[in-house]
């Protein structure tokens, strides 16, 4: 009997194997040593990647751009980003300091029929009149409204307004005060016409076009829209 030594799988076996000839040697290491390597790939593994891309991704950007405005001549088709709308909701907390109950004071009523009777100003943002509408305008506290008059630095306020003008009538507003007095009395700026702009009921508190629920960015936007176009509904 002879003793011979090979290395399988990386270990190293003693194997006794009685063999007259290098044939017979060859079939008894044959018939003791397993093939544990397969020689093909399992033909389980599925195949993970497809080779196209599947029918059901839906093509999510238009092709054009809505015709509701023409595309601008300064923007490309292939840079322009189509027609699209926002739906917002708000949630903030406002402050106010200890104030009197709201009462339309004198100096606050004249300034409205000065500006809504007399002068018949227009709304701000849409141009009708209490005349042409038939309706009853109303004045909007544009820099300060009552309830927060009592927490206003007005010095500093002062120092600002010298660059502030009514956004309606163009007036700048800074050199029409003194503001130590107006420190000493609100009322006297708050209630003015320098405060004051004219609105229809709803540009003013309407709750999807009103000033006092559409952040300033966009309400602005009502003032000067294209023939046709509507950003707030």
């Amino acid at each position: 009997m002879g003793c011979i030594y090979t290395k399988l799988m990386g270990r190293r076996s003693s194997v006794d194997i009685e063999a007259n000839s290098s044939d017979e040697l060859i079939e008894s290491l044959s018939n003791t040593v397993p093939n544990t390597v397969p020689n093909t790939v399992p033909n389980t593994v599925p195949n993970t990647v497809p080779n196209t891309v599947p029918n059901t991704v839906p093509n999510t950007v238009p092709n054009t751009v809505p015709n509701t405005v023409p595309n601008p001549s300064h923007i490309s088709h292939n840079n322009a980003i189509p027609f699209h709308t926002i739906h917002s909701s708000n949630h903030y907390t406002v402050h106010y300091p200890n104030h009197e109950k709201r009462v339309d004071l004198a100096i606050y009523k004249k300034t409205h029929h000065e500006l809504c009777h007399i002068q018949d100003m227009p709304c701000f943002i849409c141009g009708i009149t209490n005349k042409s509408s038939g309706l009853s305008l109303e004045t909007h506290h544009f820099y300060c409204e009552k309830a927060a008059q009592n927490a206003i630095d007005w010095i500093k306020f002062g120092e600002f307004a010298q660059h502030c003008y009514n956004i309606q009538t163009g007036v700048n507003i800074g050199n029409k005060f003194d503001w130590t007095e107006v420190k000493k009395n609100p009322d006297i700026f708050v209630d003015s016409i320098f405060n004051m702009i004219v609105l229809c009921k709803e540009h003013h508190t309407s709750a999807n076009k009103g000033i006092h629920h559409i952040p300033f960015p966009e309400w602005i936007l009502q003032k000067c829209p294209k023939s046709g176009f509507q950003f707030l509904e």
